[in-house]
């Protein structure tokens, strides 16, 4: 197994002030971020912030190295955040807070446009009192699971109220043909050690493009918006993963691991805790 962590720390040459993510650190594997995301580091870890107040537009982070899946191996990615709460009233707009992607290109418009990537995603429904998850890619543009209710991902209700400490996890399984995926998909609260939903999908279809590309990227997303829905505004990232598994029993992986925990939330609420999060739906 091969190993590669990214957990923004200052041995790992990410900068101890506050300062743009995009091109950090200075020596390669870099990121792709949008301009408003900035990391300040630490020693064992640090944290990626952004700061931008409600906004429809959807920002993206993309790490730079690459990964490939072969027939019937896998490739995942998995975000561990916090986010603020937008309050137990429903919306009459769907609100996305957490999306992890993997794309077949290393731009920022690959990783929050339409076509040619997967999708994970955490959101509220518009008229919901529940949160979901669901998969997506261009052929199979919503699967979700059953709703959760705030209380299980520690949300008490309250507007600006950190969740618990939350893990989204994504696993994709390269199956003949480019509609023969299978994908399993989790959140799990890692404050009380338990999964809040989980995906177990077949036959899923990606573009070829997505399906023979020697490369594939990962990178997460936060602010989306979807019919309407607003975007999130602050948020912290980090302890990430990113694995492939070439083959079932030869293992190789690839691991991006963002070291603390965050916080996804509104711009009215800074916080310093540690996090990972969200993506474009608006396809």
């Amino acid at each position: 197994m091969h190993a590669a962590t990214v957990n923004f720390s200052t041995e790992q040459g990410y900068s101890s002030t506050k300062s743009v993510l995009n091109g950090q650190p200075a020596a390669s594997p870099l990121w792709l971020a949008s301009a408003s995301y900035s990391v300040t580091a630490s020693s064992g870890s640090g944290v990626v912030v952004s700061d931008r107040g409600y906004s429809s537009s959807n920002l993206a982070a993309v790490y730079q190295t690459p990964v490939s899946a072969s027939l019937g191996g896998s490739v995942g990615l998995s975000l561990d955040f916090k986010f603020a709460g937008v309050g137990s009233a429903n919306s009459t707009s769907a609100r996305y807070f957490a999306t992890i992607d993997l794309a077949a290109s290393s731009s920022l418009t690959a990783a929050t446009g339409a076509t040619d990537n997967a999708k994970l995603i955490l959101f509220r429904n518009a008229n919901s009192s529940s949160y979901q998850i669901y998969f997506a890619t261009e052929l199979n543009s919503f699967n979700a699971s059953t709703g959760f209710s705030l209380a299980s991902i520690g949300d008490n209700g309250t507007a600006g109220d950190l969740t618990d400490n939350l893990r989204l996890s994504l696993t994709m399984t390269k199956g003949a043909s480019n509609t023969a995926w299978n994908v399993t998909a989790s959140l799990l609260n890692l404050d009380t050690s338990t999964t809040v939903a989980t995906l177990n999908l077949t036959g899923m279809g990606t573009s070829s493009t997505f399906y023979n590309a020697a490369s594939i990227y990962g990178g997460f997303n936060s602010g989306s918006a979807y019919s309407g829905g607003s975007g999130i505004g602050t948020s912290s990232w980090s302890a990430t993963q990113f694995t492939t598994v070439p083959e079932p029993a030869a293992v190789t992986s690839v691991l991006l691991g963002l070291g603390a925990l965050g916080v996804l939330g509104m711009a009215r609420k800074r916080v310093s805790p540690a996090i990972d999060a969200g993506a474009d739906r608006s396809e």
